[in-house]
């Protein structure tokens, strides 16, 4: 008897509950019966390839699908990296009738133009504040990089080398390629007795055979104190180009350690350093 009475209270409960008055929880999201837009989230990640044609498509969304609607201002804003490469096409957005979403449009130059480990990050914004939506969601982060399908190309060598001493003999080193275009991924490539690199290296190689890089982290952990040694493009330095011909690959580096691990470069650290790998 005892447990049909507390059944009894349980459904009791479940009735008051699922009785009130719910209408004030949709007021949460009601906009007055304006049209209101806004981006689908804050963050926006997407990995470029040949098949976007150059372009990144930003959806942004409506709450009536009747009629064009007035045109939605938007601001544009590329972080350091992306800045005079990525551009806002066209700084409005109209919707067509019967549709709630459009889409703003950021082009690019062809993808193999990007850099192969950048991340680029710029942001959008809606303008017209009349038309913000209640979610406040407008304004969008966008990071962007190139996609790269790395697939064994198979085993080549390298001249041992480090930043503190010359190449004298060479090892076998295992090398990957992109199926996206020429650029390679060398794990453990500057790895030396002592001092193992735990990161891989990549490059890419244009056309006329230069081999570009961003500056790296090596992976080899020189001390507690100083840090990891990282590698940077000779450019930094010098007007020595790394370069591919045939399979031997001549990658000029500069070696350094951040310290105290803030940006700044150890003194005497700027000595150029040539590498030497033979592609399978």
């Amino acid at each position: 008897m005892k447990k049909y009475s507390l059944f009894l209270a349980a459904i009791a409960l479940i009735s008051i509950f699922t009785s009130c008055d719910q209408s004030n929880i949709a007021a949460i999201y009601d906009a007055g019966g304006k049209v209101t837009v806004a981006f689908p989230s804050t963050v926006f990640v997407k990995p470029l390839t040949s098949l976007d044609s150059s372009k990144i498509l930003i959806p942004i969304y409506r709450s009536s699908k009747v009629g064009t609607g007035p045109a939605v201002g938007l601001k544009f804003t590329p972080g350091t990296k992306a800045n005079g490469i990525f551009h806002l096409q066209n700084d409005t957005v109209r919707f067509e009738n019967g549709s709630a979403v459009a889409y703003a449009v950021i082009t690019f130059p062809v993808v193999t133009a990007l850099g192969p480990t950048t991340s680029y990050t710029m942001d959008l914004s809606i303008t017209d504040t009349a038309v913000w939506s209640p979610n406040i969601k407008n304004k969008i982060s966008i990071t962007a990089n190139r996609k790269l399908t790395f697939v064994k190309l198979g085993t080549g060598t390298k001249l041992l080398s480090a930043w503190w001493e010359d190449g004298v003999t060479s090892h076998p080193i295992v090398v990957y390629k992109a199926a996206e275009g020429n650029v390679y991924k060398v794990p453990a490539f500057f790895d030396v007795e002592g001092y193992p690199a735990l990161k891989d290296f990549i490059f890419a190689v244009d056309d006329n055979g230069v081999i570009s890089y961003e500056s790296q982290n090596t992976g080899c952990l020189y001390d507690d104190t100083y840090g990891e040694i990282w590698c940077r493009p000779s450019s930094y330095i010098t007007t020595a180009t790394s370069t591919l011909v045939g399979k031997v690959a001549t990658i000029y580096a500069k070696y350094f350690m951040p310290y105290p691990l803030i940006g700044t470069t150890v003194a005497g650290s700027n000595t150029l350093r040539k590498e030497i790998l033979t592609l399978p």
